[in-house]
């Protein structure tokens, strides 16, 4: 899949995806313990599968910034979630938009749901380090990534990748779901540099 220009095959699957991830992701975004008031940042917003299903539960002070390196997924999340009042839309560079006066958000809570693994090996470990300067000290990453050798990322690469960027594993767990083959999941935390 090219995610700059996807192809109108692509387009069709992720848009079955994004009406199907309502019930397939919904117990995973509830199992993430939200209280609804956190600055979350979905990295990798695609279509906005997960964002939809944040919104509600972030319905009470909370606000989600969808982000996607490609403005084709971004414009589609917009159109899609216009509805919700707490959803802020960015696409571009993580590094340059992290750097930039306008990026000063620090978040709560950052979701990675189905991302890394697409990332091209040798931007994992800086677009990590990224991610983990943009939490919040006590704030949590969670990650949820397809294993299998053919299409994902060993649990090995994302718990090195993610420690090397100064988070540390709260909880990690790989299962394997009848459609998506096996999953690793978990919780990392931007745990404060003892003075």
């Amino acid at each position: 899949m090219s995610f700059a220009d996807p192809t109108l095959l692509d387009r069709f699957g992720e848009t079955a995806s994004y009406h199907l991830g309502f019930f397939f992701y919904r117990r995973y975004i509830r199992s993430l313990g939200l209280e609804g008031e956190e600055l979350v940042l979905d990295f990798g917003c695609g279509g906005g599968t997960s964002a939809r299903l944040l919104a509600g539960i972030l319905a009470h002070g909370g606000r989600i910034t969808c982000y996607d390196r490609y403005g084709f997924w971004v414009s589609r999340a917009e159109r899609r979630l216009s509805r919700y009042g707490n959803i802020d839309f960015l696409s571009g560079e993580l590094s340059v938009l992290a750097e930039s006066a306008s990026f000063t958000p620090r978040f709560d809570v950052i979701l990675v749901h189905f991302v890394l693994h697409e990332i091209e090996k040798r931007e994992r470990q800086n677009t990590a380090d990224v991610l983990s300067r943009l939490l919040v000290p006590g704030g949590g990453l969670f990650i949820r990534e397809p294993v299998k050798a053919s299409h994902g990322i060993p649990p090995e690469e994302i718990r090195s990748i993610l420690t090397t960027a100064g988070l540390s594993e709260q909880e990690g767990t790989t299962t394997k779901k009848a459609i998506l083959g096996p999953v690793y999941a978990g919780r990392y935390t931007n745990v404060p540099a003892r003075q």
